[in-house]
């Protein structure tokens, strides 16, 4: 077995402690299943308990499975089908395992992914970063611009964690990830509106204030400048099919 696999497999055995744990603790306390046995005979070598109601009698069956298998059966199939963008890497940050929603996200598959780190859509510096706030916290949440394999640029919302030994020690590390790509564009449109507003209102209150011609023009357009973020306007003057320049202003 590989040391990617080991790994990987060695992540999914910590679930697996905790439902063992839940497991000895039904055993200890739990009431053994009894169905009932539709044949109401008696065997000369099954032991009969006199009962005050008659009935059909009750025995003892194993149970069908074990609560740490269905503790580990349940975490797979949450951690695959969570519409929740997920991945799992190992202690130096390479792929082990993804989710669908983390694929169609994305756009590589989990061969593609397997054993890389996720500098290939989050690029170096970023994943770095995140690497060295994992290694001193044990957490991380920010928001990260990625690089899909159809080259989108997306604005991702990461939460990551890691999952440690009884010993302290990393196994590997979890990563939940939202796109927040088009809350974010949307709310940058706002911010940029809302400040064309308020340029037009310090505009208004400029040339209100203002006395000569000239003092409104240079006002205006240096109102107009920071708004739209040019560094050079001007008022044009159209008389009798004759364009003259009435006033200018350049910054930088």
């Amino acid at each position: 077995m590989t040391r990617l696999a080991s790994t990987r497999v060695l992540c999914w055995r910590r679930a697996e402690r905790a439902a063992d744990l839940l497991d000895r603790g039904a055993g200890k306390k739990s009431v053994p299943n009894r169905p009932l046995d539709a044949d109401t005979s008696a065997s000369a070598d099954v032991e009969t308990t006199p009962s005050r109601v008659p009935g059909p009698r009750l025995e003892r069956r194993p149970p069908s499975g074990s609560a740490r298998e269905q503790v580990v059966a349940l975490s797979r199939a949450i951690f695959r089908k969570s519409t929740e963008v997920m991945a799992i890497t190992d202690q130096r940050g390479r792929s082990l395992e993804q989710n669908a929603a983390h694929e169609r996200l994305a756009g590589y598959s989990e061969d593609e992914l397997r054993g890389k780190i996720p500098a290939i859509h989050l690029g170096g510096v970023e994943f770095q970063n995140i690497a060295a706030e994992l290694r001193a916290t044990g957490a991380c949440r920010r928001d990260d611009v990625s690089r899909s394999k159809d080259r989108r640029v997306l604005t991702l919302e990461l939460s990551s964690f890691a999952m440690r030994e009884s010993t302290g020690e990393p196994v590997c590390y979890v990563a939940i990830k939202r796109d927040v790509t088009t809350q974010k564009r949307a709310a940058a449109k706002l911010r940029k509106k809302l400040d064309q507003l308020q340029a037009i209102y310090r505009t208004a209150d400029s040339v209100a204030r203002a006395g000569a011609l000239e003092d409104i023009c240079a006002a205006a357009l240096d109102k107009l400048q920071r708004t739209v973020g040019a560094n050079r306007a001007s008022v044009l003057l159209y008389d009798d099919g004759v364009t003259r320049f009435k006033a200018w202003n350049s910054r930088g």
